[in-house]
């Protein structure tokens, strides 16, 4: 059987697999919104931590994240630091999360900060979380075309790839809703980590270990080990701003809370915050920037944009025995995050908006539901053939949206005072500055994905920004009566 035809024949009886787990999840379920879109609040340990790591090792981290320690070195082991950052917030609030949550019926983020804040600052918060995750369904159907035409040699298209993803998500994910995921991402989260070292094992040995690997970069790309970087970027504000932020802004998308509210309990909240921080530091230390620096070696030339390409382009030249199962894998990196991105951006829509505006029935929201999954993946699909700009950078301006959410959160979890008017004025401001620093005119503001402002990225200025107009109205708004939903912490 010719080569290319036997990794697309692997690709193929894995996704069949998935389409039986759905099928099965599907048969399983209830037409209810609570069983479709939180599993009826009963995912345990073992499948949780697995299937959430296989929700952030997505194509950000599978092509993205490699390409940019190709781009700009070792500093981005700085990353891994987001690895401790994000299990103490998940420990932290993630118990609140899962009792609220259970005590209110809660299905999306919108209607926690809807109990406490109130219905304006419910539909603000549904606006973020679809504006957060549909830059990060580009991602992932992005780099599935990205791995299809590399590990295929070309013979298959990226559009081809790309349709393949929408096809296979939309039918098991419309079946299944979020237990199928669940249970996919499962099997999917053993098979990402377990891949990804074996590859890294295999080039680790083609290439002379880890002490030749790094005397010769040291040798011929010494900038590629120093901070800031090569093109100046890993400044200490950068560092500290990505730990903080994003790790901050991981825990506040739609995927990630909506899991909170589908754990079985509290103690499977933590034991899955512990095995995210036992992993997972060492996961981005060894395997990323040991395939990003093996990929400088070998491809020294290489533009940003292809930089993205870096792991299937090393293993179709070095490890081509490892193509077909790689080529499976960074597939399910990619529907993997996708396919919960697709989950909640259907119950923000169905449940926050359409539902309560058609007044239908449960059984017929998760018909909405579905058909929702399905116009969503299909809408994502043109800047999925021609993403603006990098896979790091699409994920990271998702994250950052992400992230001006965490303090009208936490204090609506914990601190008496805020109030609406704050809260709401805060998530406006925090999302208009972001966009405006991102996006806006270089002359009057803007200074790109990338750019600084005092060396503090966007993300840190939209969240500095989201919590003085909080704390502001809380001290300047109309106080409420004591002990009413819109002034005390929930409880």
């Amino acid at each position: 059987m010719d080569e290319v035809a036997f990794r697309l024949l692997i690709v193929l009886s894995w996704a069949l697999a998935l389409l039986l787990i759905g099928f099965y999840a599907y048969k399983r379920g209830l037409p209810e919104p609570e069983d479709y879109f939180v599993a009826r609040r009963s995912i345990g340990f073992a499948i949780a931590s697995f299937s959430l790591m296989a929700t952030v090792l997505s194509a950000f981290a599978f092509l993205g994240l490699q390409g940019f320690v190709y781009w700009h070195g070792l500093g981005t082991v700085t990353i891994g630091s987001i690895n401790l950052v994000y299990p103490m917030t998940y420990a932290f609030i993630g118990r609140k999360f899962w009792e609220l949550g259970r005590k209110h019926g809660y299905i999306t983020p919108a209607d926690l900060m809807r109990h406490r804040y109130g219905g304006a600052t419910g539909a603000l918060t549904a606006i973020a979380g679809l504006l957060c995750a549909y830059p990060l369904m580009v991602v992932q159907m992005a780099g599935v075309g990205i791995i299809f035409s590399a590990l295929t040699e070309g013979a298959v298209p990226p559009i081809a790839g790309i349709v393949f993803l929408i096809a296979l998500m939309t039918v098991y994910v419309a079946l299944g809703g979020l237990r199928g995921a669940t249970w996919t991402n499962f099997i999917q989260g053993i098979m990402i980590v377990g891949l990804l070292a074996l590859a890294s094992y295999e080039l680790l040995n083609r290439f002379g270990g880890i002490s030749s690997i790094y005397s010769r970069i040291s040798s011929e790309f010494p900038q590629l080990l120093s901070l800031p970087g090569p093109h100046e970027f890993w400044t200490h504000q950068q560092i500290l701003s990505w730990a903080i932020i994003y790790g901050m802004g991981i825990i506040m998308t739609p995927t990630v809370w909506m899991s909170m509210y589908s754990m079985r309990g509290p103690g499977d909240l933590k034991r899955t915050s512990l095995a995210w921080m036992l992993i997972m530091p060492f996961w981005h230390l060894f395997f990323l920037c040991t395939i990003g620096m093996v990929g400088r070696l070998a491809f020294p030339d290489l533009t940003e944009r292809q930089a993205d390409s870096i792991l299937p382009l090393l293993a179709a030249k070095f490890i081509p025995h490892l193509c077909g199962p790689l080529l499976a894998g960074a597939v399910a990196a990619a529907v993997s995050t996708a396919q919960f991105l697709l989950i909640a951006s259907s119950a923000i829509m169905t449940n926050d908006f359409l539902k309560p505006v058609l007044r239908v029935s449960d059984r017929r929201a998760v018909a909405l539901g579905r058909a929702i999954v399905v116009l969503l993946a299909i809408s994502a699909m043109p800047l999925a053939m021609n993403p603006p700009g990098l896979l790091v950078d699409l994920g990271s301006m998702a994250y950052s949206m992400a992230a001006v959410l965490f303090v009208p959160v936490v204090a609506g979890l914990y601190w008496r005072r805020a109030n609406g008017i704050g809260a709401g004025a805060g998530i406006i401001a925090g999302i208009a500055t972001l966009l405006w620093l991102y996006y806006g005119p270089k002359p009057y503001g803007g200074f790109g994905v990338w750019g600084a402002w005092l060396g503090f990225p966007a993300a840190f200025w939209s969240t500095a920004v989201c919590s003085i107009l909080l704390i502001a109205g809380a001290y300047l708004g109309p106080r409420r009566a004591r002990g009413s939903i819109g002034e005390s912490p929930l409880r």
